[in-house]
Order: structure tokens, then C-alpha cells, then sequence
């Protein structure tokens, strides 16, 4: 029943349904009429249902949202609390240590201000030590000197931290001439005591006081009573004037003769201090003494005097720095007895009060100011000494640092900080001199002591860590609010799509699937959880790599595929592989290993790619194979087809990246590709637990198919029966050719094989297609030639060297030259007469090492790139289409000295020796010790780019013959370099005159600076080609006289560095062009071949006097035994070649012994093949040399998959030629 507003609404809303029921009801259709109630119920009553959702979901919503935002809300009021509290409590903190801090330092200097007159008591005591001594000896004043005064007065001087003490006795006009006499007589004795203490105690010779010590009115030791002008001239005192008090004892004693018996009665108001003193018996304080800043030497007497009395003082020079210092006159009486006793003499002392403030604060308290204020009642202010300057502030400022005090100026000089002052006053009640009453101080002039705090020492206390701990905590409380929010966010929208995927998985699985079909679908544990089937579960690893369930106590999973395609796919020339038909040479045993793994990588990523195109599930890489397979974990229909279009792909795939790499792995990257095996069948997969899961296959399939591939042939696909039946039935039989022969597995027996051609159309077999034209398919682009290749691979490492110049230039900023960069040698002089013993290397230089660091963003002028093109194009066709000696063993010559320079870039350093390297204090250390462990040769770019040249070079229209055949073939070259060197010097000199050619101007000036880079790049080439002859007596007896030389001491410290870098450079070109009988055995035995067949030639043609094969087994021997294994030896001695020594030591060693087993029977065998006519290669004429192969098996399945080159040189005995049999028909 519709409610009653429903009923209204519906009502008003539409009569023509209300008709319509009205006839439903007039024709008495009670079902219809149930059936439509029914109906509009069930609408009303989802729509009710579906806005009760809707209103509870947006109520929890809203609840979820003041949640949140209550929290958001709470997280900021608690930062914002603790933030304010926080900051409260360390700015307190702060400010209370301030306070502490100042006002203890405060307490320390008004305590030590205040203590002065306690120190100054005893100065006090020197006078009671006259009068006690007039007393005891009966000696009449002012005829007395004290014994001893200097070590009396320094120890008072010391207690009390007074500058200088003096005592200046009463001498009336009655005694002045018995006076003079006196100071005159050995009574004076005390000077010379005094000049003897001082000399112990070092406080002699500060300074020259010549204006100030002389009188120049006697010669005597002392003068007679005196004083001093304005100017600074003495003159005689007068008679007229007494009493009189002239300086008598005094310490320290300046050694002058103008201070001692000099009257004090100076100025004005000093005469009305000693008069106050005789009069009322009591100490007084006198003015502030200043005079202009100056050391001893000063030609400002008062400047001079102070500068040294603080000197004297300190044991060591001192400048007087214009700070102010205060007279202070005390009695010295005749007797002990206060009603009897008189003043008889007056002691005078200079007070610096710089000294008093000194070694109060401790070092970590810097910022106190202190100002000092005087007044002197009754008496002129401010009196400089010997001046006449007035009218300035009262008082004087100094800055505290610690222990250490500095004056600033006078006056009251301090920043501010009023509030913060702290006062003091110098109590001036009596000195303690040991006697009943001692001596009273005076008032008249009183001193004050006022402390402030700078604004230094305020900021060391009122830092800013209050506001940083204060931001940090905010930042952490903000943190924490974004990551909740971010949290909040996540947690929304997993719930969000795990709701959605669980509605809608379960309306799925509900409408698809019955109650049966699901549980066999999801099985369940012991626990009854839903867990995945077997199957359903390995999918999941091999799809998305899950491992969860490979613990011990986990079911297996493995299941068994009836219907899968194996493919095993083994790069072919990448290693040494043996057959019933082919020996494939290793392209790996002449890379380095990043090389290697540039190539795999390369490969295998482009391999993936087209497995997931072709819906092929890749199992695993071993090496350099590569494992496949179809039919898992999804069934496919087409299995056995996806995997040969698959096998196809690869193939093509790898002609491409093996030809876009060659530029940069060098020569015979591009003859590398794959060999295929296929078989189809059951295969069994799974999971095998252990440390490293993996998913893997097992079963008849996979080893029949690893059989399959490794005895195919390279660039071919190879299938079995069984995979071939599966394309005949999907109607592919036009892929398939029968292979001519039986295969023989191992473990298979005799096996019918197919070769698989998925690009061939229906009806191109039987047409007669031939291989050739297949094997043309692998190449779905226009490439460059092998030949081109080699080129652009060789420019290519010419232009690294090049930016290696260009980097170290561009940091070492020279200036280039604008003379043309051409160097022909004179006419008459020949390249052996440039032959130099020693090339010099650079110093080293910490500045460019330092910077020395990636250099391939580099750019070089297009031009130059071109011209370097143009160039070695040109070498590559000045080479002969020699068997041997060719572009292509240049190009393999080059590589191997790359090789051997890259190990001496970078020398092998144990951990040990790299730490010990870093913790040295120099950042240069390391890159120091590199240039010297290589002998500079890593620190001269231009070294390296002459290697790779000379490389390239040095065998430049060779003739395939010896250089005594050259001799009689062409007399006049053996004349012009008398009959030494012949083909080494022809090269030499043809190469360079095309380098010295116009067309080549901008590449020489952009690898050489000036003529003088040009010239040593000349140099090392000379020497570096011309190393590789090994013939010539005088070349190989200098050579073995400068090993000795130079590497004979190992030990050796002071070792000639230029010395060794020639040697090393020449031994790199030595063992690159034999580097192939110090590789691997098959490298060896491709290179040796040709070089049998290169002199068999000359033999056939009249140009070799010996046939080879009489003398070439034990020719080799005598090879290895007196020159490659030797060479090798010396290569490890030299120390800068790391592992490579070793390697090439040990495969040198290995190939001996192989040939001392096998050679006899291998030279029978290229015997044989050498009067086949079928087996010989075609040769090239003046272009580029073509790959050569040694027979004619393999020389087809070259042709059909590009034969691997590799490393290849030829035989030079360079100490003992004579032994070898191979080398007397000719140069190797």
C-alpha cells in the first residue's frame, strides 16, 4: 500500500495513470492490479532504501570529517601550547644565565678594583725597610742606599703590580753640593748591581732610549742634579729652589743617565702632591699619566719610558698603547716613632691599571666593558705627562675579553646597557706597611669603577635557539599533521577501492560461477581461510614474481604444462664453443668486462622486449644464453608459432644492436648473433624454495631443446620433429627446411631437425631460395659495411683521446698558437735519427688532476670530426690486402694497446692502500700517487692519443714480406733508410706526410696547442713505431741497456720516471701486435694461421726462401720461449698493467703448451688446407681488408651469421730473433 502522501502526489501528478487504473479496476484484473502494486511498492521502497543509505553514509561522513577536523584542531593547539611554553622556558633560561654570568664578572673586577690599596701596602713596605736601615746603621738622609734594593723593590713590585717604584729623598740647599758628591762617589755602586740583577732576570735591552737617557751635561755614570724643558733638553737644577728630591734607587733601573738624580718637582701639580705628603704624612694618588701610543723607541721620551718599563715588566717587547697609568707618593719616614719622626725622602710609584684588570674572567666570558672615572679635588685634571693637554672627559674605558684587556679610549665609552651597571670605588682608607698604624691614602683623589655588559656578550647569551627549537617543534606538530592527513587520505581510498573491488569480485564470482566451480577455484586451508588453487597460485609467481609461499612448511608449487614451446638461445662467437663442425673464437676473452656487460645487457633487454610482444615468458639468462618458453602460464593454441616468430625476431634484433654497438665495443661486435634451439612438449614448472627462489622448467622438453641448440648452426633457427609437426598442422610447413644431415644428441641419439625461415613466403623453398638470401633477411635496414665500421670505430676512439686533450686544455687555460702546425723532418735526417732515449713526460700538476674528471660532454668541431674520418679512411686504404698483415690486425692492435692503456689509467689499489691514500691531509694525494704509479703517462692525454695513432699506423703498406726481401725488392727505399727499419720507417713517413697534408690542418690544431705539442707528439710516435721492430741489433741491445737501467732495482725510490713511462709506452705496442698468442688458444690459433698462410704466399711467390711449414712448429716454440713469454714477463715487472699482466702471462704460458702437444699435427692441417683451392679466401686489393676465415665450413657459416673477429698479431722476437725458425724467412 502507497502512503497516503504518496497517493496524494501521485494523484495530482498524472490523471491519465489514475484513468488507467480506473479501467483496470472497471475490468475486474485483480492480478494486474496486485502485480502493479506490488511493482510501485518495491520501487518506493529501494528508492526509500537507496536515501536512507545515502543519508547515513553523508551523516558518517560528516562525523568522520569533524573527527578529522578535531584532531587537525588538538594537534594544533598542542603545538601552539607547547611551541609558547617552550619558548618561554629557554628565552628564561637564557636571560637567568645572562644574569648569572654578568654579575659574577662584575663581582670579580669591582672585587679586584677594590683590592688595589691592599696590594699597594706593599710598596709601603720598602719604606719602612729605610727607615728600619737608616735606623739600625745610623746613616744620615738623604746620603742612604738601601742593600739589596732591587730584589726589595721587585718583589714589592710583583705583590702589587706597580710599573715602577723610586725613592727620591729631601736634599736641602744646605747638603745639595755634599749631594752631588755623593751620587758621584762608589756609592753609586747600586747602578751597576741593579744592571747585573736585570740581566739575569732578562729585562735588559728593550728598546734604545737615546733621546731620553742622555743629559749630555757630564760623561759621569751619573749626572749631577737635573731636570728637563719643555723640549726635552737638561739643565742644571738651581740652587736657588729647596727643598729638592731627586731620583735616587729605582726598579727597575732604566739604564740611563738622565732619569737617576733627576728631580720629580716636574710639574705643578706633582709639586703640590709631595708638598700635601710632607705636610699631613699621608699617600696620595696623582693624576692619570698618558702620553701618545709608541714602543721604546719612540722619539717621545714619556712614550719611550713607558713602552719600556712595561717591557721590563712583561720579560719581553711591548708597545705602550696610549692607556692611562696614575702616579701614587709615599712617605718614608727617619724613625718609627710618630711624634719624633719626619718625612726624609718620598717614594714615587707608576700603577697601570690595564695590568689589575688582567686574568679575571675566564676564556669563555668575552663582552664586559669598565670604566673608570677619577676626580681630583683641589687639583688640575687631566694632565698629560710633559703636556699641556685639558678640558677631556674624566675617566677611561676598557673592553674585557676573557683574561685578555683592551683599552679603548677616554672618557665613558661603553654601548649602553645603563640598567645593567654595577659599581665600585677604590678604597683609599690606609696602607698596611707591618707598622702599628701604617700609612694613610689621602682622599683628595678618588676613583670609581662602573661595569656594563656589550652587546657582544648580550648576543652570546640571547641567541636565537629559543625561536629555532620553538619553529622545530612546530614544523614536527605540522609534519605530523600532514602525515595524518596524507595517512587519513590513503586509508579513505584504500577502503574506497577495496569496497569497490570486493563488490564488484563478488558480483562476479556470484554470477558466473556456481557454488561447485568456486570452490574448486579457491581451495581452503586447515584453517579455512580461502586460499589460491596450485595452478591458480604458480600463475601467480611466474605473473606478478610473488613469492609468499616458498617457506619449507609451504605446498609446492609446480604444475605440469602439456602444451609448451622451449627456446634456448646462445649468443654465438660470444665464447669459445666447440663442435663436430665449427670452432667459434671468443669475443669475450679481447673485451673488458664492462664491455661485456654492456653487450649482454644491451642484447637481453631488447630480447624482453619482444618477449612480452610476442607473449613469450622469459625463465632465465645463463651467460650468454638466453631461455624462453611458451604455453605457460597461460595455455596458448599458437605456442609452437609465437616461438618461432619469436626465434626470428631475436635474430633480427640482434644483427641490429650488435651493429649499432660495434662503433663502441670495436671490430667484430657485428659478427656476433644467435643460435637457436626449439622443441615443444609437456614441460614441468614450479617454484623451488630456497635463499633465492626462482620459477624454473624440467622435464624431456628443455634438455631436448638445449640439444637442439647446441647443435644448430650460428644465425639459423634450429626446431625438432616435434615442433616442426605444430607448424605443419597451423599450416607453417613453408617455414621449414629439412636439415641435409642427421643430428646426433647427446643423450638423444640420431634426431631429424629443421630449420625454421618464418619470412619466407609459400613456395620460396621450392623455388630455390637460397641461404644467402635468407641470411640477407637479418638485416631489415641499410647498415654500414664491416669495413666502415672498423673506420668509425677507430675515430671513435681517436675522438676520446681528443676530448681527453680538449678537457685538460679548456682547465689549464693556455693560449694557443697562430703559427701553421707542420713538421717535416730535414732533408737527409730520417725518422730512426729521432729515435730518442728518454721522452719526458709532464710534471705533475695538482690543479689540472684535480679537475680531471668526466669528459664526454665534450663537443669537437664538425670539421675536425670529418677530417679525422677522411684520415683514417685514407690509412685503412694505404693498407695491403695481406692475410696478415692488414687493416684489420691494425684495427685488432689498436684495441688490444686500449686494453693495456686502460689499466694503466686505472692501476689496481688494494682497500688498504686506497685508505691509507684518503686519509692523507693533501686531497691530492690519490691523484698523485696515480700519475706516479703510472709514470705520467695517466697525466699526458697526448701519450695516449700517440699509442692509439702509432697503433693505427705502423704497418701502413706493408708487403706481406720481410724487410730483407724489401732490400732486394726496393733498393732505393732500403738506401734511403740505410737498409734499418725498412717497412717500420716507410709506414711511419707515409702516414705522416698525409697527417702534415692541408686537407688535415684543423684536425691538427685541434689535438695540438703549438709546434712544441706537435713536435712531442712526433716524438712519442717515432719512438712508439719504430718499437716495433725487433730485428735490428742496435735498436733491441738499447733497448735491453735502458730495462736494466731503469727496472733492474724494483725497489729503487729515486727512479727516472721518464725512463720508464718510454719503456712502458714502447712494451704496449710490443705486446699489442703479438696480443693474440697471449690470448685465448683459439684467438692464437686464427692469427697464426694467417701468418702461415701470409708467408706461404711469399714462399710460393719467390719473395721467402724457406717454405714455413719446414720450420714452423719449432719455430713457434723457440717464439714463445724467447720473446712472447719473456715480453709477457716484463709487461708484469713493469707493475702499471694490473690483472692484464697475469692474463696475458698465463695464456702465453697455456698456448705454449698447447702447441708443444698439437702444433705438429695443426701445421700438417694448414698444410692441408693450403693446397685446397677451395679453401682459400679471396683477398682484398687497395680498399678495406675483408674478414678472413681458415676453412670452408666455416667460412659458409660465416657468411650466414658474420664470423667473430678478434684480436690478431704477428711474431716479434725482440730479444733472440736468431732462435726462431719462423722468423728467419721474414718479418713476422
Amino acid at each position: 500500500m502507497m502512503s497516503r502522501a504518496a497517493s496524494k502526489s501521485f494523484d495530482s501528478d498524472d490523471d491519465s495513470i489514475m484513468a488507467s487504473d480506473d479501467e483496470m479496476f472497471q475490468d475486474d484484473d485483480d492480478h494486474t492490479s496486485t502485480k502493479a502494486s506490488g511493482t510501485l511498492a518495491n520501487n518506493s521502497s529501494d528508492e526509500s532504501t537507496s536515501t536512507i543509505k545515502n543519508r547515513i553514509s553523508k551523516k558518517e561522513s560528516q562525523n568522520v570529517f569533524r573527527l578529522r577536523l578535531l584532531v587537525v584542531l588538538v594537534l594544533l593547539l598542542t603545538a601552539l601550547a607547547i611551541s609558547y611554553t617552550v619558548y618561554w622556558l629557554t628565552s628564561s633560561a637564557e636571560a637567568e644565565e645572562f644574569k648569572v654570568q654578568y654579575e659574577g664578572a662584575a663581582e670579580k673586577i669591582i672585587a679586584s678594583f677594590e683590592d688595589i690599596m691592599h696590594k699597594m701596602g706593599s710598596i709601603s713596605t720598602l719604606g719602612v725597610a729605610f727607615t728600619a736601615y737608616s735606623v739600625n746603621f745610623g746613616d744620615n738622609w738623604p746620603f742612604i742606599a738601601l742593600p739589596n734594593f732591587q730584589q726589595r723593590a721587585g718583589n714589592a713590585r710583583h705583590m702589587s703590580g706597580a710599573l715602577f717604584v723610586g725613592v727620591a729623598p729631601v736634599v736641602t740647599r744646605e747638603n745639595f753640593d755634599a749631594w752631588d758628591e755623593y751620587v758621584t762617589s762608589e756609592d753609586n755602586r747600586w747602578i751597576d748591581e741593579a744592571d747585573v740583577y736585570q740581566e739575569q732576570l732578562g729585562m735588559n735591552g728593550f728598546g734604545s732610549m737615546a733621546n731620553y737617557h742622555k743629559t749630555h751635561l757630564t760623561d759621569r755614570k751619573v749626572d749631577l742634579m737635573h731636570r728637563f724643558d719643555a723640549t726635552g733638553k737638561a739643565f742644571r737644577e738651581e740652587t736657588t729652589e729647596s727643598p729638592y728630591f731627586p731620583l735616587w734607587q729605582t726598579s727597575p733601573f732604566v739604564n740611563s743617565s738622565g732619569l737617576v738624580n733627576r728631580n720629580i718637582l716636574c710639574r705643578k701639580n706633582v709639586t703640590q702632591l709631595i708638598a700635601n705628603v710632607m705636610t699631613t704624612e699621608s699617600a696620595y694618588l696623582g693624576d692619570i699619566l698618558r702620553a701618545p701610543p709608541g714602543n721604546s723607541s719612540d722619539p717621545n721620551t714619556m712614550t719611550a719610558l713607558f713602552a719600556t718599563l712595561m717591557s721590563m715588566n712583561e720579560g719581553h717587547s711591548v708597545p705602550y698603547g696610549g692607556e692611562p697609568l696614575v702616579e701614587m707618593y709615599l712617605p718614608i719616614f727617619d724613625a718609627f716613632n710618630e711624634s719624633q719622626r719626619r718625612v726624609v725622602g718620598i717614594l714615587k710609584t707608576i700603577i697601570n691599571w690595564e695590568s689589575y684588570l688582567r686574568n679575571i674572567l675566564p676564556s669563555n666570558v668575552n663582552g664586559i666593558e669598565v670604566v673608570i672615572d677619577y676626580e681630583c679635588a683641589g687639583a688640575e685634571q687631566n694632565l698629560i705627562a710633559d703636556t699641556d693637554k685639558n678640558g677631556e672627559d674624566a675617566g677611561f674605558t676598557f673592553l674585557l675579553n676573557g683574561p685578555e684587556v683592551k683599552f679603548i679610549a677616554y672618557g665613558d665609552q661603553h654601548e649602553g646597557f645603563d640598567e645593567w651597571m654595577r659599581n665600585g670605588n677604590l678604597i683609599t682608607d690606609n696602607l698596611d706597611d707591618g707598622t702599628v698604624r701604617g700609612i694613610e691614602v689621602d682622599p683628595t683623589c678618588s676613583y670609581d669603577i662602573h661595569v656594563y655588559p656589550t652587546q657582544k656578550f648580550y648576543d652570546h647569551h640571547h641567541t636565537s635557539m629559543p625561536m629555532v627549537i620553538t619553529w622545530s617543534i612546530v614544523a614536527v606538530f605540522l609534519f605530523t599533521i600532514g602525515v595524518f592527513l596524507f595517512y587519513d587520505h590513503l586509508v579513505e581510498y584504500r577502503q574506497s577501492v577495496v569496497l569497490k573491488t570486493a563488490t564488484q569480485t563478488t558480483a562476479i564470482v556470484s554470477s558466473l560461477f556456481p557454488r561447485n566451480v568456486r570452490k574448486r577455484l579457491l581451495e581452503t586451508d586447515n584453517d579455512g581461510h580461502l586460499r589460491l588453487s596450485t595452478k591458480s597460485r604458480l600463475k601467480s609467481f611466474v605473473i606478478n614474481g610473488d613469492a609468499e609461499e616458498i617457506g619449507s612448511t609451504a605446498a609446492p608449487i609446480a604444475d605440469l604444462y602439456p602444451q609448451c614451446t622451449v627456446f634456448f638461445g646462445d649468443i654465438c662467437g660470444f665464447t669459445v664453443k666447440f663442435g663436430k663442425l665449427q670452432c667459434i673464437l671468443a669475443w669475450s676473452s679481447t673485451r673488458e668486462p664492462a664491455q661485456v656487460f654492456v653487450l649482454l645487457q644491451s642484447l637481453y633487454q631488447a630480447y624482453d622486449v619482444l618477449a612480452k610482444r610476442r607473449r613469450v615468458f622469459k625463465v632465465e639468462t645463463i651467460g650468454d644464453c638466453y631461455m624462453a618458453v611458451t604455453g605457460l602460464p597461460e595455455p596458448q593454441e599458437k605456442h609452437a608459432i609465437n616461438m618461432v616468430r619469436f626465434a626470428w625476431d631475436a635474430l633480427l634484433e640482434t644483427n641490429k644492436v650488435t651493429k649499432r654497438l660495434e662503433c663502441s665495443l670495436g671490430p667484430d661486435t657485428a659478427d656476433l648473433t644467435l643460435r637457436i634451439g626449439i622443441h615443444s612438449g609437456p614441460v614441468t614448472a614450479g617454484v623451488l624454495r630456497g635463499d633465492r627462489a626462482r620459477f624454473q622448467l624440467f622435464g624431456d622438453t628443455v634438455n631436448t631443446a638445449s640439444r637442439m641448440e647446441t647443435t644448430g648452426r650460428c644465425g639459423k633457427i634450429q626446431i625438432s620433429e616435434a615442433t616442426a609437426s605444430i607448424l605443419r598442422e597451423s599450416a607453417k610447413e613453408h617455414w621449414l627446411t629439412p636439415r641435409e644431415d642427421m643430428v646426433n644428441a647427446k643423450g638423444k641419439g640420431i634426431m631429424i631437425a629443421y630449420w625454421a625461415h618464418p619470412s619466407c613466403l609459400k613456395g620460396s623453398v621450392a623455388s630455390g631460395e637460397s641461404s644467402e638470401a635468407k641470411s640477407a633477411q637479418l638485416s631489415d635496414t641499410p647498415t654500414l659495411s664491416a669495413d666502415e665500421r672498423l673506420v668509425e670505430w677507430v675515430v671513435d676512439l681517436i675522438l676520446y683521446d681528443i676530448k681527453k686533450i680538449l678537457h685538460t686544455r679548456m682547465h689549464s687555460k693556455p693560449q694557443p698558437s697562430t703559427e701553421k702546425l707542420v713538421y717535416h723532418p730535414p732533408s737527409g735526417k730520417i725518422c730512426l735519427d729521432e729515435i730518442q732515449d728518454i721522452v719526458h713526460m709532464p710534471e705533475y700538476n695538482a690543479s689540472i688532476a684535480a679537475c680531471r674528471s668526466a669528459h664526454d660532454d665534450i663537443s669537437v668541431n664538425k670539421a675536425v670530426v670529418s677530417q679525422l674520418r677522411e684520415y683514417v679512411g685514407a690509412i685503412a686504404n694505404m693498407y695491403r690486402g695481406n692475410f696478415f698483415h692488414n687493416f684489420e690486425h691494425a684495427c685488432h692492435v689498436v684495441m688490444s694497446s686500449k686494453k693495456l692503456l686502460t689499466r694503466i689509467v686505472t692501476p689496481e689499489l688494494s682497500e688498504e692502500q686506497l685508505e691509507k691514500l684518503k686519509r692523507k691531509k693533501h686531497a691530492g694525494d690519490l691523484a698523485c700517487h696515480i700519475h706516479k704509479f703510472t709514470y705520467g703517462i695517466n697525466s699526458e692525454p697526448l701519450a695516449l692519443l700517440a699509442v692509439t695513432f702509432s697503433s693505427l699506423i705502423h704497418d701502413v703498406d706493408h708487403r706481406g714480406i720481410s724487410n730483407m726481401q724489401m732490400m732486394k725488392e726496393e733498393p732505393d727505399m732500403a738506401h734511403k733508410y740505410r737498409g734499418k727499419s725498412i717497412a717500420e720507417c716507410n709506414s711511419l713517413d707515409l702516414a705522416w706526410d698525409l697527417f702534415m697534408e692541408d686537407r688535415f690542418q684543423d684536425l691538427r690544431r685541434c689535438m695540438f696547442l703549438n709546434q712544441q705539442e706537435l713536435l712531442q707528439f712526433r716524438q712519442l710516435v717515432v719512438n712508439i713505431v719504430l718499437a716495433t721492430d725487433i730485428f735490428d741489433k742496435d735498436l733491441n741491445g738499447l733497448r735491453r741497456s735502458r730495462w736494466e737501467q731503469a727496472f733492474a732495482d724494483h725497489h729503487c725510490v729515486d727512479f727516472d720516471t721518464d725512463l720508464r713511462a718510454t719503456i712502458v709506452l714502447e712494451h704496449i705496442i710490443q705486446a699489442s701486435d703479438v696480443s693474440h698468442t697471449m690470448q685465448h688458444w683459439q684467438v692464437y690459433q686464427k692469427w697464426n694461421k694467417r701468418l702461415f698462410r701470409e708467408m706461404t704466399h711469399a714462399f710460393k711467390n719467390g719473395k721467402l726462401a724457406k717454405d714455413p711449414a719446414t720450420f714452423w712448429y719449432r719455430g713457434e716454440l723457440g717464439f714463445f720461449d724467447n720473446y712472447i713469454i719473456p715480453l709477457a714477463g716484463k709487461l708484469k715487472e713493469c707493475g702499471v698493467f694490473g690483472v692484464s699482466s697475469d692474463e696475458y702471462l698465463n695464456y702465453a704460458v697455456q698456448n705454449r703448451a698447447e702447441w708443444a702437444e698439437r702444433g705438429e699435427q695443426l701445421v700438417e692441417d694448414m698444410v692441408a688446407d693450403m693446397q685446397d683451392p677451395s679453401e682459400h679466401n679471396s683477398r682484398r686489393g687497395s680498399n678495406l681488408v675483408a674478414s678472413l676465415l681458415d676453412n670452408a665450413d666455416l667460412y659458409r657459416q660465416a657468411t650466414e651469421s658474420t664470423n667473430l673477429v678478434t684480436n690478431a698479431l704477428y711474431c716479434q722476437p725482440a730479444d733472440h730473433p736468431e732462435s726462431c725458425d719462423c722468423c728467419k724467412g721474414g718479418k713476422q
